[in-house]
């Protein structure tokens, strides 16, 4: 229960520095960048920014923080799914040439992937 709510919150912090790089705001060097992006930069911020939010009600919900919307097998996939992801791009910014993505960024999604398998492997 409380990784679930460490790993929310450090998601609040994460989407806020994407919601920033939708309104403008110079912070691109904390995101990940496409070499061919297949959208505008904006709306691949916009995209990031729904599945953090949506990320960070499954964290919620899985740790009994609030009440299920979803069913809980749904819930389950759906927490394996983004720490398998989650992993995925944790790698990638330690493997990033950028000293902000690999220094700050970096353990940030390290500590956040790590409450999902924490919450995962406690809850169910």
């Amino acid at each position: 229960m409380v990784c679930s709510l460490i790993g929310a919150f450090l998601l609040v912090y994460v989407a806020v520095i994407t919601f920033m790089n939708i309104l403008g705001y110079p912070l691109s060097k904390f995101m990940l960048d496409y070499q061919y992006p297949f959208l505008s930069i904006k709306k691949n911020c916009l995209f990031a920014f729904i599945i953090q939010l949506c990320a960070m009600l499954t964290l919620l919900q899985a740790g009994h923080i609030i009440a299920f919307i979803l069913p809980v097998f749904l819930i389950q996939v759906l927490c394996i799914f983004l720490s398998i992801f989650l992993s995925i791009v944790t790698l990638f910014y330690w493997y990033s040439h950028d000293q902000e993505k690999r220094f700050v960024m970096a353990p940030l999604l390290s500590l956040i992937t790590l409450c999902f398998y924490l919450t995962i492997f406690n809850t169910y």
